[in-house]
């Protein structure tokens, strides 16, 4: 073998200057980079053989690379014989190419290991019903040696970026989040949730995200937290079949959503909130899992933000675009609030600080909603 031949399983590339040369069992497919067009001296009898004519054209291949949401080295390396790790990636693929959908579907089926692959996706449930003991273990020794002020952060973490390895491993773009009950000011009812932190398998970000979303009656939430009860919807846009009263969802969002609220011994401090951009995703194995959740959830929090159904009153909440308005600023507000306290006398902490801005912004969007 020459030496300027590297083979990777069965393929092989010629490392020239300015011509890259596949070889695969006797078959030679040759593209010319320089100037930028590829040549072949037959069709190609591969998917790995069309992919490196594609991305010959070095706009082709950054597009591609960013619809799949792979580096350009990668849609390289899948041309020398790595595989990609998920049919999903190969659906990807056929869709950034919609003009040569039907040659490239054949193409793959040839390879025995993606035989039976569709351009469809199959939907073939293997979600677990039940968690492993180990994530238990994992919860309960967080729970007892993290500082307090601390333990909403990592019991919520390590509950969101699991939940979506286990219910989202294709990354078909499922959203967690965790929303909260808004304290209300003392002797009244709680009149709004707040949603915290959020995950979803569009981000390749590891550590949810901070929020600070309003949600009130109208919203799913909102009506799992007021009844103190699951609820599912599987379709969006065809809600009249969830035996549901109407919820709004976020604009834009469509598929099936489902909320657990995280309650103890009939008092609520709020829900675990799911949305996925697929109908019917949330089958029976991803509801058990959702449950699960939303019970370990409970440690997450502390006993007085724990509250009875009798003391929800939820108003209804401006969409999120209305709300920036009033929650851009939320540091800034409470950096104010604490340094007017200490001018009169009085030390806040940031918690407390934090809350007494959470409700006047509540006021605020409760007043705004009823002028709209």
């Amino acid at each position: 073998m020459p030496n300027d031949l590297l083979r990777v399983g069965e393929v092989g590339v010629r490392n020239i200057p300015d011509l890259y040369s596949y070889s695969r069992q006797g078959e030679r497919f040759d593209i010319d980079i320089t100037e930028r067009r590829p040549f072949m001296s037959q069709q190609p009898r591969t998917w790995r053989q069309f992919l490196a004519e594609i991305i010959a054209n070095s706009k082709e291949k950054q597009r591609i690379s960013k619809e799949l949401d792979v580096g350009p080295r990668t849609l390289e390396r899948w041309v020398l014989g790595s595989t990609p790790r998920s049919s999903r990636l190969m659906r990807q693929l056929v869709d950034t190419l919609p003009q040569h959908r039907e040659q490239l579907t054949e193409l793959i089926r040839r390879d025995s290991q993606f035989s039976n692959f569709s351009p469809v996706p199959v939907l073939i449930d293997e979600t677990p019903r039940e968690l492993a003991a180990s994530f238990y273990a994992r919860i309960l020794e967080t729970n007892a040696n993290i500082a307090a002020n601390l333990r909403f952060q990592g019991i919520s973490t390590l509950i969101l970026q699991q939940s979506l390895q286990l219910l989202d491993p294709d990354r078909v773009g499922l959203q967690i989040s965790v929303v909260q009950c808004t304290p209300p000011a003392s002797d009244q009812k709680v009149r709004s949730l707040r949603e915290r932190v959020r995950m979803t398998t569009r981000s390749r970000e590891e550590a949810p995200e901070e929020r600070l979303l309003y949600l009130g009656a109208g919203s799913l939430a909102g009506h799992v937290v007021a009844k103190c009860q699951f609820a599912i919807i599987q379709d969006v846009e065809n809600q009249e079949q969830s035996f549901l009263p109407m919820c709004q969802p976020e604009p834009g969002q469509q598929g099936s959503i489902a909320a657990y609220p995280v309650q103890r011994s009939g008092r609520v401090a709020g829900c675990f909130h799911a949305a996925c951009p697929q109908t019917n995703f949330f089958s029976r194995a991803r509801q058990e899992l959702l449950k699960s959740y939303a019970y370990l959830l409970v440690l997450a929090f502390d006993e007085e933000e724990f509250y009875a159904t009798r003391d929800i009153a939820l108003g209804v909440m401006p969409e999120p675009a209305v709300q920036s308005s009033s929650i851009s600023n939320f540091r800034e507000r409470v950096a104010v609030t604490i340094t007017e306290a200490l001018r009169g006398g009085q030390a806040l902490s940031l918690l407390e600080a934090e809350q007494i801005v959470q409700q006047q912004i509540e006021t605020e969007l409760l007043n705004l909603a009823v002028r709209t």
